[in-house]
């Protein structure tokens, strides 16, 4: 039987080893864990956004003024929410002189991401005291930074590739009057 003291460097080298695994995967973890919050929290910022284009598209056309009036004030408080709960994932660009007596959370200047999110919550908060032109660039406001911020979301916690061909497969142009005709002489 060998001294310990001649196995002693074996020894250590497994408990590195075993560490280095141990830190390995704890980090993964978190990253993993990290990634699965941002993606839930962008899933309801979507949800949010793709609301208020559609509220905004479809207006009073669509929706009765009570039923417009409270998915605005819905689409106010959820959005502002967002924004806060966003902070936790996307810190703000701190500088030496802007926000210094604020809160370490507000020092600096906000990321690009949230600020889709402050656009989607200024056109709920103000869409109602507006007139039509105004409600028209809105609109296109609302669209436009929509895929503005999925186009940054896809880039933080979207897949690099698709895991099947077929989600690779170009889509086919949409004309829903030519596929109803289809229906119509199929059946």
């Amino acid at each position: 039987m060998r001294p310990i003291v001649h196995n002693f460097p074996s020894l250590i080298s497994a408990i590195v080893a075993v560490l280095g695994l141990f830190f390995s995967w704890k980090n993964w973890r978190e990253a993993q864990l990290r990634r699965s919050d941002v993606l839930a929290w962008s899933n309801r910022a979507i949800s949010a956004m793709t609301t208020l284009r559609l509220v905004c598209k479809l207006g009073e056309s669509y929706f009765s003024s009570r039923e417009l009036e409270a998915r605005l004030k819905e689409l106010c408080v959820e959005t502002s929410i967002l924004i806060e709960q966003g902070r936790m994932f996307f810190k703000n660009v701190e500088t030496k002189n802007h926000g210094q007596g604020k809160e370490p959370a507000y020092r600096g200047f906000r990321p690009l991401i949230l600020d889709h999110l402050l656009v989607a919550h200024e056109i709920s908060l103000r869409w109602l005291d507006t007139d039509d032109e105004s409600r028209k660039s809105m609109c296109v406001l609302a669209n436009d930074h929509l895929q503005k911020f999925v186009s940054l979301v896809q880039k933080e916690v979207g897949r690099s590739r698709t895991a099947s061909k077929e989600g690779q497969t170009v889509g086919d142009r949409i004309e829903i009057q030519n596929l109803m005709a289809n229906v119509a002489r199929s059946e």
